[in-house]
This record gives structure tokens, sequence and C-alpha cells, in this order.
């Protein structure tokens, strides 16, 4: 939580995203009873149900699912229930806050709402389907995020630091920091869907594909494709045993998965407090996006050749599978990519960024050397 309120001051105080059109809010009115009119009191008190109804479905998702039972999950919803009446409280506040502010009141709370209260007479259908979507996606992701990031900070907690004493301890202890780091990250940007910040979801993926492609990279989806379908680590052949007889190699290779790990975080972090899956949140155009649309699945593929290394196997068939099943992997990679895309090209800002890859981006090479062979056939 220190993490995430010192990196909101820093947004809040220097780069004020509050006052960004994107944002939706108009600091120029006075805070005064005036603004209580009693139209926006109608209309606050019809958010509060549209928010009333979105945790109950919520609620409801976690009660049905019956993998949200499990004791890995329950420190996530321990933390909820004993902070439950603290969280109400600050979430009625916000809500009154923004809602005072807000250039268009009636936002997706208040479709919501007014479509629960006119048992859906009323509201839109297009605001409320993304709506739905939007809790969807924080309902799926937060639970899963921290409950990772609580295994990884009890890791650290049991840390013997003294025992640090070769290459492999410390290997395998920065290797553990990267993950928390974007565990960190992933968990405070789930946590920072507010208009003040101009973090809110501005839309969600719409594509049963997208989320398809999405959803299978996590637990408990994730487990049954790499377990049953994808399994490119048969085999039991690791980098560190396969080159551990050369010291100089090992080092270097060690390095090297550390390296393309640290792209990879890095590449993350630099969503900040906009960091989310299957949601357009505002669109980054700077550090390794400069170069690539999606430096983090390029670097975070590249990792599993190098630590699984599935060409080294004990038989060369069993390699050739090992290599096709992570290839097959890469495939629902690329498949995510594409489908991120044609989610983000709504925005005219993405396509723009599109339009600057493909002329400047590190792949553009590519595109010029295709027009070019098509040009000369």
């Amino acid at each position: 939580m220190a993490v995430f309120f010192v990196m909101a001051a820093f947004e809040l105080c220097l780069v004020r995203p509050y006052k960004a059109t994107e944002a939706g809010l108009n600091f120029s009115k006075k805070l005064a009873f005036d603004l209580l009119t009693r139209q926006a009191v109608i209309d606050f008190e019809t958010k509060l149900l549209g928010l009333l109804a979105s945790l109950s479905i919520a609620v409801l998702f976690f009660w049905v699912a019956d993998v949200y039972g499990w004791g890995w999950y329950g420190r996530f919803f321990e933390l909820l229930l004993e902070y439950r009446y603290a969280l109400l409280v600050v979430l009625f506040c916000y809500f009154l806050f923004i809602h005072l502010y807000m250039e268009e009141a009636k936002d997706e709370y208040w479709h919501f709402g007014i479509w629960f209260l006119t048992l859906g007479r009323i509201g839109d259908r297009h605001i409320i389907r993304n709506h739905c979507l939007n809790i969807g996606v924080k309902a799926f992701f937060l639970p899963l995020m921290f409950s990772y990031f609580v295994d990884d900070w009890v890791f650290f907690q049991n840390v013997e630091w003294q025992s640090l004493d070769d290459f492999d301890s410390y290997f395998n202890l920065i290797y553990r920091s990267f993950y928390f780091l974007d565990l960190v990250i992933a968990v405070i940007g789930y946590l920072s869907t507010m208009r003040l910040l101009n973090a809110h979801i501005r839309w969600s993926e719409q594509t049963a594909g997208g989320w398809l492609f999405c959803l299978v990279c996590y637990m408990p989806f994730w487990q049954i494709i790499g377990r049953s379908y994808l399994n490119y680590q048969e085999g039991g052949i690791t980098w560190s045993s396969w080159i551990s007889n050369d010291t100089l190699l090992y080092e270097v290779w060690g390095c090297a998965i550390l390296l393309v790990t640290a792209l990879y975080v890095l590449s993350e972090a630099h969503f900040g407090l906009r960091f989310s899956n299957l949601t357009n949140r505002g669109i980054l155009t700077h550090g390794f996006f400069r170069w690539t649309k999606h430096p983090a699945y390029i670097s975070k593929n590249l990792a599993w050749w190098i630590i699984d290394i599935p060409f080294i196997a004990a038989s060369w068939p069993l390699a050739v599978k090992n290599c096709l099943a992570l290839l097959g992997i890469n495939y629902i990679y690329y498949q995510r990519a594409k489908y991120e895309e044609r989610c983000l090209s709504a925005d005219p800002v993405y396509r723009d960024y599109t339009v600057y890859i493909d002329e400047n981006g590190l792949f553009s090479f590519l595109k010029r050397f295709s027009k070019t062979k098509k040009a000369k056939t």
C-alpha cells in the first residue's frame, strides 16, 4: 500500500492526471453545497445502486466458483472481510467526490444502476455490457495477482540472507525479485482504476477470442494448457543442469536470463498505475514501447526459450515435441497481442502510434522488406 500511495501522490502532485480531458473531471467548480442539487443527489443514489449491484455480482461469482474456495485465495478474501467497513466508507466518499466534479454524471455505474432500478427498461446496453466486462477483469485478476504477491512476500520474509554466498543463490533471489516487482505493479494497477488518476478503464476487450487467449495464460487455465496440452518441459533437463560443468558459460547464461527477465519487468513497469489486462486505460508510447508494441510479450517468450531449453532433451523426438509445444505457447501470446491491438485500435492515439511503429519500430524493416519484395514481383 505504501508503494501505491507514493505513486499516486507523485501523479496527483506532479503529473496532475485529473486535469486530462480523458478523465472527464471539471475542478473549476468550487466544492459547495450548491453542487448537491436534487438531480445530483438522485444521480448519485443511482450510481450507488450500480456500485452495490456490481459488488453483489462479484461476490456471487466468488461464491459460485469453487476455485475461490481454496485456501490459496483465502488471504485475499480475509483481508477484504477484515477491512470491509473501511473500504465501503472510502468507496462512498470517493464516489461522492468524483460525482460532484464529473463533466458527465451519468457514467457506467449510473447506467448499471438505472438498468437494475427499471428492470432493464432504461440504460445504455453498450455501456452496461462494457461495465460488466470491466468488473469481470478486476474480479478475475485482482485476487489472482494479490495471492501470488502474498506468496512472494512470504518467500522474502523467510530468505536467509547470510546464505547468499554463490552465483546460484544470488541468481534465484534476483530472479524472484523481478517477478515480485511485476506482481507489485499488477496489484497496484488493478487497485488504481480511478478517474482521479486518469487510470480508469475506457473500455474492455469485447471479443470472446480476446478473453480466451488472455485467460489461458493464467491460473487455473494455464495449468491445464501447460500440463496436458503444451508441456514443453518434458524430460526434466534444465539450463542449469545442462551447462553446470562450465562455470563461465553457466554464469553468462544465467546473466542472460536475468537480463531478458529484467526487460520484461521493466516493460510492465512502464504501465505504472495503469497496468491491466484486457482493457484500454491509456496508450503507452514511451520507453521500450517506442521500439515495439509488445516488449513484455517478446522478452517473456524469449525468456522461456533460454530458461527451459526445449531444444535440449533426452532424445531428438522429445526435443522436437518440446519445441513444438513452446511454439504453441508463443502462438497463444501472438494471438493475444493481435487481439489487444484490435481492441486498442478504437483509440485514435493508438492508431497514430501503430503508424509510427510500422515506420520506425524495431521490426519495421520486415514490413519494408516485404513491400519491396512484393513491388519486385
